[in-house]
């Protein structure tokens, strides 16, 4: 039987790993998860570590676009013949682009993934529209979208296992990268802040969220650092979850897990409209926030709570699991 191999790139983050490649493959049989532990001092033996693992007839899922090329170049060695799948969970291009400000970086980089494109042979991607991105951008192909998904053992109906409180519950998930825009957060919460409203904040940047919470005169929060299975569970406790992004490529082309653990355990997200595919196929399952709005709407908030259909949410949260 044909191997399966995974090649798990250098540095993803361990949560990312476990949710996103662990759980996505545990039920396919024969499967080889290659992680590479450590970091070597020097970037090009770890072409040595892929080789180690790749000899033979094998299908290889990569989604790093230098381990491609590594796999790739591995391939045309006389004793190989692998299938190479190439999955897009981001745009590295834009993403540098967005980092960096460089054209002339964000440029080569996309020659890459051009070849990375035009050269595996499947492609799977995050969202329709990245499908449309890449189609746009390189060429038509076959291109299978597969958003970030959790597992289905975490899905729980609140309709059936929580009652409502005479609070409103608000939470964030995340760290306080710039992207992820949690100063707007706090603006947004601190605008209908009461004694009847809580803001939940999960992080592991919890110093940092402290004072940026300070700093926008928040005062009804809790923020804790917890392990993800613990923050999950923490949702039950929450009515409306955050997730803010701004306008560009690399939100609207996205497939942000924190969606998905949102609404797994029936919570509605306060969102902006470039959520990947999720803004306009759940729009009628969130709270909408637009460019120029600084207050939350209390009655809007209140509507969707008392109006929401549980199952509605449980259905669109059944659609992301692996």
């Amino acid at each position: 039987m044909k191997k399966y191999l995974v090649i798990v790139p250098y540095g993803l983050h361990k949560g990312i790993v476990d949710s996103q490649i662990r759980d996505k493959f545990n039920f396919k049989k024969d499967v080889t998860i290659i992680e590479q532990q450590s970091e070597s001092k020097f970037k090009f033996l770890r072409a040595f570590f892929i080789n180690k693992h790749l000899k033979g007839k094998a299908t290889v899922y990569t989604r790093s676009i230098f381990d491609f090329l590594l796999v790739w170049f591995l391939d045309k060695l006389p004793f190989n013949d692998f299938y190479i799948q190439f999955d897009f969970r981001g745009l590295p291009s834009e993403e540098s682009y967005l980092r960096n400000k460089s054209v002339v970086r964000r440029y080569l980089i996309q020659v890459i993934e051009s070849f990375v494109y035009r050269n595996a042979d499947e492609i799977y991607c995050v969202s329709q529209n990245m499908k449309e991105y890449l189609k746009k951008v390189f060429h038509e192909r076959p291109v299978i979208v597969e958003p970030c998904k959790i597992r289905a053992d975490l899905l729980k109906n609140r309709e059936v296992t929580n009652s409502r409180r005479s609070v409103l519950r608000f939470g964030y998930v995340g760290s306080m990268s710039v992207w992820q825009c949690f100063e707007r957060v706090c603006c947004l919460y601190k605008s209908i802040e009461s004694e009847n409203t809580v803001l939940k904040v999960f992080t592991p940047d919890k110093a940092a969220a402290e004072k940026i919470l300070y700093d926008y005169g928040v005062v009804n929060y809790e923020c804790n650092s917890l392990p993800r299975e613990v923050v999950i569970s923490s949702l039950d406790e929450v009515d409306f979850g955050f997730i803010l992004r701004d306008n560009n490529i690399v939100n609207t082309t996205a497939s942000p897990l924190k969606f998905a653990e949102y609404i797994s355990r029936g919570v509605i997200p306060i969102g902006t409209r470039y959520i990947g595919d999720y803004s306009q196929d759940f729009a009628r399952l969130m709270y909408i926030v637009e460019d120029e709005e600084v207050k939350l709407d209390f009655n809007r908030l209140k509507d969707l709570l008392n109006a929401r259909s549980y199952s509605a949410l449980f259905d669109a949260a059944s659609e992301l699991t692996w």
